[in-house]
Parts: C-alpha cells; structure tokens; sequence
C-alpha cells in the first residue's frame, strides 16, 4: 500500500534554504523530456556545494552529501548521501518545477542502498512561492546493487510550483548513493515500476512451512446510502468496504434504484471505508473516508470520483470523519473522531477549514443536520455522553438535551443518524427515537424499548403530519400531531438510507409510493397498497479477519465489521460468509458456535447444521457492556464465561457466568476489578482465570489505573482468589492459556509470565517478546498456542513467534507486518498446525515434526530370536528380519522400515513407536506410548490394539492392512 506522510505549509519552513525556479528546458531529461527535474544525475557540478540547480536544506546539510564517482547508474556523477549523525540530518534540495494542482506526480530514482535509510519530499507552492503543503515517503530498496524505487506525490488545489528534497533524517543513520532521479507525470520516465510481491507472497516467503489460505471471510458492509440522478435515472450511492491491499478498496458503488442493478464501481485508492456519504445541495456526493482520512466528491453530471485531499493533513488520524452535513452553496460540514472536531469544505476553493470542537469533552460527531432556513447546524456529540448541540449562523452553541426534557438520553454515549424534514430533527438514541421541534423544544422521547433503525426519516407527501422510518423488518410511520407510532406491516428490505416520493403511472401502485434506498438494496413501497417491492445491492470483497477459530465442522473466520464463514484450512477453499456479527471469540457446545458478539455484548449460537442466523442466547446492554472479546466454555459445569468491555464512554468491564442448565446469567464487575476490561478468559479446572486492561471503551475518560493484572476467580465461591499485577506498568494481560506444563501462561505486553495454581504464584516472567502497547488503545494483544510438537506458538500484533516449552527460546517466524492490519489470531487446528491472519488474509504453519534422537541401537539385517528394547535404548532397522517378536520396555523406542517380524509386536509406555511398510505375523499392541506413534503401509497377520496412547495413531496416509481385529485405533 502507498503510505504517504503529508504536512501543512510552514512546517519546516524555516530550514529550507531559498531556491530558484528554473524551467524544465534548462534540465537534464528523460526519454521524451517528461523530466521536470533539473540536474536530474548530478553531472553539473564537481561538488555538492557546486551542484546546479539543486542547494543544501540546512547549514549541517554538506557534511551529509557529496558527489561520487563510484558507483553511478548514468553518466559519471552520483549524489552520495552518507550521514552517520544521530542527532541532526541533512537534506538536498531541487530548484522549483512548474506543476498543475490536483495531480499526481511521480518520482524515481535509482538507489545503491549500502545502510540506513532515507526519504524523499515534495513541497508545493502557489503562483506567489508561499508553500501550501508537503508530503515525504520513505524510500525503500535492497542493498548492494542499483535498484529504482518509485514513489507519488499529490499536488494539492492551488499549487503551481514544486521542489523535491532528498533528505537523510536523524535516525537511523543513512549511507546510500543517489541518480538518474525523476520528477513529472507518471510513466514519462520510461521507466516501468516492478510489480511488488503480494502480501501473502511476502508472509510465506519467511518459512517453508507458512502456507497462504487466501481471504475466507467476505462482507458486504455499507453504513448509509444517498439517492441522486444521472440522465434521468435515480441512482443510489453507497461506498462499501474494502481492504487495499487486497485490490480492492472500499468502492462507491452506484446502482439503479429502479432494479438495484450496478451501474458503475469506483475504487477509493488508500481507503478502507466510510462512516457516512451525503448528498451536497448541488447535488455532488461527497464521502469522508478511514484508511486515508480524506475527502472525496463524486459528481453524476460527469461521473468522474475524485479525492479531494486529507481533512486534516497536520495530524491526519484528528480528522476521521464520521459525519457530514450539506450546507447552502454546495459547501460540507465534516463531523471527526477522535477529537470532536468539525470542519467546514468549501466547493470554491477545495479548502476544509477545522473549525474546532463543539463539545471538547466529546471524542465523536457521530451525526449532523442543516436548517436551511434558519442556518443551524445540529450536531451529534458523544463518546461518554450524547447531546444535541445547535450552533448558530454566528457559531452560538446551545445544548439541547437534559434531564428534564429527555430524561436518560444524555446518559447514553451517543446520538445519531440525524435527518431534517418539516422544521424537525428525527434522531436516534440507541435506536429510540429523539424528535426536536425548531423551537428547540423536544416533541418525543420515551427513552424505553428500541423503536427505530436507519438513518433516514421520510415525510409523507399525503399526510404531512406522519413520517416513515425502519424498525425491524418493516416499515414504520410516526404521527407528529399525536406522537403515536404504528407498524405499517410492509417489508422494508434492512434499514432506511434516504428516499423520495413519486406517483407511479403502473396498476397496483395508487397514489404516493416512496423509492428509497436501504442497507440491503432498494425498495418501493405504496402504503395505500400496502405493498413492497425490494431489489438488492449484490456487492461484496474480502474484509479483515477479526478472529479464527475451531468450529464444530471445519475452521472459522469471522469479519470486520461483520462476516462468517467457514473454511478448509488444508486447501483453503471457504464457504459462503454469513452476513452478519461481528464476533470477538467463539467456543463450541453440543455441535454449535457460541458467538460472542460485539454491540451489547451479545451471546449467539449458530448451528452449521441448519445454516440458519444466529440466534441470541443473551445481551448484555442492560449491565453497560458492549465488547466481548474475552470467553471460554467449561463443559463439565455447562457454564460459559465472557469478558467484556464497557459501552462507550465508560471504563468499567466485567465477566458473565451463563448456566445453560438453568439459562440463568450473572455479571460481575467491580467485584473482579475497577475501571478496567476483561480482554482474556480461561476456564481451567474449576478456576477462571481472568486478564484485563487499563483501556476502556473509545471515548472513555482515561481512569488513571496503570497495571493490567491477572484475577484468579472462582466461578461457585463467586469470589477473587488471587489478584496479581504480572508486571508494573504494563497495561494489559491476555493470551492466557493451560501450558504444556501444567502452567498458566500469559502474555503482559513484551512479557511471558507463567502461573503456578498449585503455590499460588508466578513462577517465570521474562519480556522475552518484542513489542509493546503504543498510546492508542488496545483490547486484544497476545494469542498463544500449543503446537502439534508441545511448543507455543503465538501473535502480538507485529509477529508470529515460536517459544521453545522447555529452554523458552523465542523466535520469529514471521517477524514483521507487511501492510497497516496487525499480525494477529494464533490458533491451534485439530493437527497442532497454527493458524494465524494478517488483515483479510489467513495463514496455516506446519508445525514442523519433532527431530527424532539419534539411534543408539543399529539393527543388522538379522535378529534372531525375540527383540527387547530396553528403558533408554532407541532401536532402529532397516530390511531387517526378526525371526521372533518385539518386546518395548517402558522408556524405550523402536524405529523399524521396510522389515519382517516374525512375531507379535507389545508395547507398554514407549516414549516413541515407527513402524512403516513392514510384515508383522502376529498381534501388535501398544498402550501408553508418550511421543509419537506411526504405524503405516504394514501387513499384520494379527489384530491392532491401541490403548491411553498420548497421541493418536499415524498411518502417514499410508492405510495398514490388519488380517485380524483392530481395537482403539481409530485414524487407520
């Protein structure tokens, strides 16, 4: 993915030296002249201080660069960058070019990377050579050799000069040589860039053993749709959610609202999703996007999509928008995350203006809506707790909400999914309908049961006085001269986006029938009728595996944001994803998936014998819980237990008891542990053992709480046993798991711990990982696993590791991340294979083998008489005859290929049994064998008696033909 870094104008401004423009004719150039850049090789000028057309950033900048001879990749000069400061960098940089605004420009350049690193920024100017913005990327090549690398850069609105810096940095240190560098329209050097590896060519090629299972789990995610026209023909606009590096980024998809047929899809290069679309007052449709954090228009009247830039380009991650409301003149308020943030997009100039927080309290602006008649803006605060706030034409702000008014509603983390119609504000609240008159007063709120979904309200055309709107799965109508709401009874093919009125010239549709669009598709409805008519939307992609995990029937991957599918995790081969979730943990009971679902904090089953939706077993709503991303099952009390984060704002978590046998739950919170989540459960011989993290909910006032600690709780006493700290000042404790010790192992940020239930403490604690939580907030962490060979496997985000069970070595297997989504979801398959997913994409490791001991016994083709294999002693043949039977002793180990016994085969608790492709004229019994047992393509005249061996049976897939009964062992 192209990862790029962007500043505002006047951000290293003051270093930059003054430079003169010089035109492209005066430049050293390409093939075909598209080389804007001047001096492009570096061939005029003997020195760096005597380069023309390029000039030092700073006054340390020529004690880092010089000119070299060798090595050169065109002409006989190459700019050698070679600084091995550590606390001052230095930078080159070009004369100015002329640009156009709003075009993408390329730079490559060959690279003779010896050490370090370096970058390369582009600065924009206006007309007047007043810098109006900057972006920088990170060069990235092999060593020892010339290679091209390729980079772009955008010209924001308004530019028309340009300059490129070559820039050493402070650290790490930089030894790198530099030429034949271009700067123009991309494709006019001549040169064609590679084509990258993908992303699961970059995993596997760590390990021999790391095989690619592609992207099981597909969504078809969209948050709102908009309704507009081209030629004539109503279209619905929806952008639904991709994942870039796959190739597919979230996409705007533009359909028909006549049948739901696709008309066109346009990909959003760098974005992943978006949290609202809206139509402008021209009649443009404009998306505020995640992944790139930017602003984008899409106009019907040409049908061309265009990014407009980022929304906040001097801290970029401060300008995640969430909501937008159309203003007069074609203008956009912007609604962000995480600071609450609005801002204003001016269509004349392309400018977004940050406006500042209307409640700096609040993280989000979840939603927005314009007066246009008085000029207000209603605006959907929240993160802790909801408010409508309406701001003036003179930027006044008055809060609307209150106890006394809207009693509960501001206790609520958020209000949302505003629409404006007829001089009122229809909104949500927790999918209860809030209702505001323009005189500010509130014309409903009950604050009970769930009553409305979507994000569009409808005034009847007929009856001014009544509104439609989505509950369920039909369409509702409220009354605003009674405020009494009726189901209206006709299906409404998923939750209201926007709509419109038209009468029909068709039989059966009398009078008014609304067209609108929904989360599913489009529909028509006719009240009078009593009649709907639904088309869907058919789009859908990969999305980023949320969790794997082991089903009743095959493996599992659920999506983000929702998503579920099963899959081989031999070939790969996935079946049909169930659109809904998204689900954080899951457990097995009775052939069914027990589904811990985020929202709620719900507990699902799912029967994959039926196919059916999942179904709620419990919802957590009513304790505050919201994130689940902690359960277990203990089967022999029939209980599930599930951690739980707290609704947003909110900071308390807790832990769930479900007894399936008297369908009864209870939920504990400040009894495990205050102002903290429950992120990591393992239900373990009666005990329940508990990790939780300092992080609350997003938009939750930090609690001052430093330490996540491990809770040792018992489930019948309903009391905490132990409550320990791993390691003070790590945030958080997960990956909690039974060890192939007999130890409880955790993971407290960089820090393997290992727990003793018998002496009631930590017996091992070594920062033996690699990395550790950064500032943001994080809920899952590490996952551990016990592989087929009785060592751990697991993931922390950036790697997939492996700890030696008995010596505790780490290593890595796959030591970085190769896109933006974590490397994360270690599972075990019923082979002690381990699974793990890197954003949409899932991987299978081959736990390779454990090495076989070296013999300390070689046979000699024959044995005559019977052979005992005594305590210590690893006996080994090949085409050996034994004229007698096998006798292995406890503590012993027989390795026979390619052989004939002539006589029975018994084994009582080997440490190791291999017997491939031999003749066996008698009985073979093995019992209580404590390593592996293969016994595979052999021909027993006899019967096969397996018995309390630690691991099952092996034919290699080579079936055994057994002329007598075989007892025990199942697998051949």
């Amino acid at each position: 993915m192209k990862m790029r870094r962007r500043t505002t104008a006047g951000l290293l401004v003051g270093a930059l030296l003054a430079t003169t423009f010089i035109s492209a004719a005066h430049a050293e150039t390409a093939p075909g002249d598209a080389n804007l850049l001047p001096n492009a090789s570096f061939e005029l000028g003997a020195s760096a201080d005597a380069l023309d057309s390029w000039s030092p950033w700073s006054s340390t900048s020529l004690t880092h660069f010089g000119v070299a001879s060798d090595p050169v990749s065109d002409g006989i000069q190459s700019l050698h960058v070679n600084d091995q400061a550590t606390t001052t960098g230095g930078g080159f940089v070009s004369a100015l070019m002329p640009v156009t605004e709003r075009t993408t420009y390329e730079v490559n350049l060959d690279v003779f990377h010896v050490s370090g690193s370096f970058s390369i920024w582009a600065y924009f100017h206006d007309a007047e050579g007043v810098q109006i913005g900057s972006e920088w990327q990170t060069v990235r090549t092999g060593t020892g050799a010339w290679e091209r690398a390729f980079l772009e850069f955008d010209a924001p609105a308004g530019a028309s000069q340009a300059k490129v810096m070559i820039y050493s940095g402070n650290l790490p240190t930089s030894d790198v040589y530099v030429d034949d560098v271009y700067f123009g329209l991309p494709g006019g050097s001549g040169h064609v860039p590679p084509v990258p590896p993908s992303v699961p060519e970059q995993i596997v090629a760590n390990d021999e053993s790391l095989t690619s299972l592609g992207t099981p789990v597909g969504s078809r995610v969209v948050r709102n749709a908009v309704i507009g026209e081209e030629d004539g023909v109503s279209m619905t606009y929806g952008l639904y959610k991709g994942v870039e590096e796959t190739g597919t980024p979230a996409t705007l998809v533009v359909a028909r609202t006549s049948d739901g047929g696709i008309v066109r899809t346009l990909p959003l290069a760098g974005a992943d999703f978006a949290q609202h679309i809206q139509k402008s007052s021209d009649g443009k449709i404009y998306i505020a996007t995640s992944g790139s954090y930017s602003l984008w228009v899409y106009d019907p009247a040409t049908t061309q999509l265009r990014e407009i830039g980022v929304i906040n380009p001097a801290s970029p991650a401060e300008g995640y928008g969430w909501s937008l409301a159309a203003a007069d003149d074609g203008r956009m308020y912007i609604g962000s995350y995480p600071k609450g943030y609005l801002y204003l997009y001016e269509p004349a100039d392309d400018s977004i203006t940050n406006l500042g927080a209307v409640d700096p309290t609040q993280s989000y602006i979840h939603s927005m809506a314009y007066d246009p008649v008085r000029k207000n803006l209603y605006v959907g605060a929240g993160g802790n707790s909801a408010q409508i706030w309406k701001v003036a034409a003179d930027g006044t702000k008055t809060p609307l909400l209150n106890e006394q008014n809207a009693p509960g509603a501001t206790t609520e983390s958020f209000v949302s999914t505003f629409t404006w119609v007829n001089d009122r504000l229809f909104a949500r609240i927790s999918n209860r309908l809030i209702v505001v008159g323009a005189d500010d007063q509130i014309e409903y709120w009950r604050g009970g049961a769930n009553e409305i979904h979507g994000y569009h309200v409808s005034q009847r055309p007929d009856a001014p006085d009544k509104y439609i709107y989505s509950f369920g799965s039909t369409f509702w109508e409220y009354d605003s001269t009674t405020q009494a709401m009726r189901n209206l009874g006709i299906p409404n093919n998923g939750y209201l986006n926007d709509s419109y009125w038209v009468q029909l010239d068709e039989a059966g549709w009398p009078g008014w029938t609304m067209i609108a669009a929904t989360s599913n598709g489009v529909v028509r409805m006719n009240i009078e009728a009593g009649i709907s008519e639904a088309h869907d939307i058919v789009y859908s992609s990969a999305t980023t595996a949320q969790r794997l995990f082991n089903g009743p029937d095959s493996m599992y991957a659920s999506g983000y944001l929702i998503g579920l599918a099963p899959f081989d995790d031999a070939t790969g081969q996935a079946g049909a994803s169930i659109q809904s979730g998204q689900y954080e943990a899951a457990e097995v009971r009775d052939g069914k998936l027990l589904l811990a679902t985020y929202g709620n904090a719900r507990l699902m089953e799912y029967d994959p014998a039926t196919g059916a939706a999942p179904r709620q077993i419990f919802s957590l709503q009513d304790q505050g819980q919201d994130r689940p991303f902690g359960m277990d099952y203990d089967a022999e009390s029939d209980r599930i237990f599930m951690g739980t984060v707290a609704h947003y704002g909110h900071n308390q978590g807790g832990l769930t008891a479900y007894d399936f046998a008297t369908n009864t739950r209870k939920t504990y919170t400040t009894e495990i542990v205050d102002e903290q989540s429950v992120v990591s459960v393992l239900a373990h011989d009666g005990l329940v053992y508990l990790g939780t993290t300092i992080d609350g909910s997003l938009g939750a006032v930090p609690s001052g709480q430093t330490d996540g600690h491990m809770v040792v709780w018992d489930p019948d006493a309903e009391t905490v046993v132990h409550d320990v700290i791993p390691i003070a000042g790590n945030e958080g404790v997960t990956g909690l798991m039974a060890g192939p010790d007999g130890l409880i192992w955790g993971v407290s940020e960089n820090t393997i711990f290992k727990w003793d239930p018998e002496l009631g403490e930590i017996v091992y604690s070594e920062p033996i990982l690699q990395h550790r939580y950064g500032t943001g907030t994080v809920w899952m962490w590490g996952d551990l696993e016990i592989g087929s060979d009785g060592n751990v496997y697991g993931t922390d985000r950036f790697s997939f590791f492996r700890i030696d069970a008995e010596t505790m070595e780490y290593s890595e297997i796959v030591p970085d991340p190769v896109m933006g989504s974590p490397i994360m979801n270690a599972v075990a398959n019923p082979d002690g294979d381990i699974l793990f997913s890197h954003g949409p994409y899932v991987f299978r490791y081959d736990v390779p083998a454990p090495a076989e001991l070296a013999c300390t016994v070689e046979l000699e083709n024959r044995v005559d008489g019977e052979l005992i294999v005594a305590e210590g002693e690893i006996v080994c043949g090949t085409n050996v005859t034994v004229n007698g039977g096998v006798t292995v002793q406890s503590g012993g180990a027989l390795r026979i290929v390619d052989s004939v016994i002539r006589g029975g085969v018994i084994s009582t608790g080997a440490d190791a049994i291999r017997i491939q492709d031999s003749s066996i004229s008698g009985t073979v019994s093995v019992s209580e064998t404590t390593g592996g047992y293969v016994f595979a393509g052999n021909d027993v005249r006899g019967s096969l008696q397996c018995s309390g061996n630690e691991n099952p049976i092996d034919d290699l897939g080579h079936p055994n033909a057994v002329r007598g009964v075989s007892q025990g062992c199942d697998g051949v």
